[in-house]
């Protein structure tokens, strides 16, 4: 028999308020994913709040310099592009704005 992973997860959420729904995290992760799979070598932070609509992406730089510099993309934008295309389009501006090449991260 199969464990229903979601109810764990909602029981979780419902005794703490505070805690990452997982389906944030699990969008979370596919993107950073996808992101990396098209940018290999660089880092880059990912967050998603289903409570706020959005999703927010950033170079590990932009993060280190607490510049607050990235990406916001709206989560229904994202429902209706199962291929990530804006995720994508978003990691390659990000690197343009540090003028660093699109692509593999060269050292």
């Amino acid at each position: 028999m199969a464990l229903d992973v979601s109810s764990v997860v909602r029981f979780d959420e419902a005794r703490n308020p505070n805690a990452i729904p997982a389906d944030d995290q699990i969008l979370a992760f596919d993107i950073a994913a996808t992101l990396n799979r098209h940018y290999p070598g660089h880092r880059f932070g990912v967050n998603v709040d289903s409570r706020t609509g959005i999703a927010t992406i950033a170079h590990e730089l932009d993060i280190l310099d607490g510049n607050g510099m990235g990406y916001v993309i709206k989560l229904d934008t994202l429902k209706s592009d199962p291929g990530r295309r804006t995720a994508i389009m978003a990691g390659g501006e990000i690197l343009e704005r540090r003028n660093i090449a699109r692509g593999a991260k060269r050292d």
